[in-house]
């Protein structure tokens, strides 16, 4: 009996995770309003907006974006009359950046902003401003130097946080394409 009950529980947490999943992209409103917050490191509470879906005139997705550091590039937004170096300079390196479409967080954890040549980089999604632009990137480590079992174990949740990332972006542009700012 007990083991039944257990298995009951374990089918409908999985059940409720994967329901849950198509709810939230049933009920995503792209026509929502995009908007994102900024906060330094040292007031984490106290949130100020950065710019809006307004203030970007397009977002440039492309194999060929370089960013001196060793992360993949995902996208490089292009803003209408807002300058990257602005935002960096009220801002300012290691602090973290909030998209938020309508009340939804779209980055959940929101994403961190790094000097492109920093050693201190997450091993996630993050913002780097370099050369005036703003770029997306994806950052994770090798961890060539550890053993294979704390490798392997390191590799696996980087790959599993990739995935949760790779779905977060996929919203991020669907919600761009449809407001006509997806350049290819």
């Amino acid at each position: 009996m007990k083991h039944n009950i257990v298995l009951a529980l374990i089918y409908g947490v999985i059940f409720a995770a994967c329901s849950s999943d198509k709810t939230q992209d049933q009920n995503l409103n792209l026509d929502g309003e995009l908007y994102v917050k900024g906060a330094t490191a040292s007031s984490e509470s106290k949130l100020d907006l950065l710019f809006t879906a307004d203030d970007i005139e397009m977002l440039k997705t492309s194999e060929t974006i370089e960013v001196p550091n060793e992360g993949k590039c995902i996208a490089e937004i292009v803003f209408n009359n807002l300058k990257a170096d602005n935002l960096l300079k009220r801002l300012g390196h290691y602090t973290t950046v909030f998209f938020f479409l309508d009340e939804m967080l779209l980055f959940d954890p929101p994403i961190k902003v790094f000097s492109p040549i920093s050693s201190m980089s997450a091993n996630d999604l993050q913002i780097t401003i370099f050369d005036d632009k703003f770029f997306l990137v994806e950052f994770y480590q090798t961890w060539d130097w550890l053993p294979d079992s704390e490798r392997e174990a390191l590799l696996k949740n980087q790959s599993e946080n990739s995935e949760k990332r790779k779905k977060q972006v996929d919203v991020f542009f669907k919600y761009l394409d449809k407001q006509g700012k997806f350049a290819k």
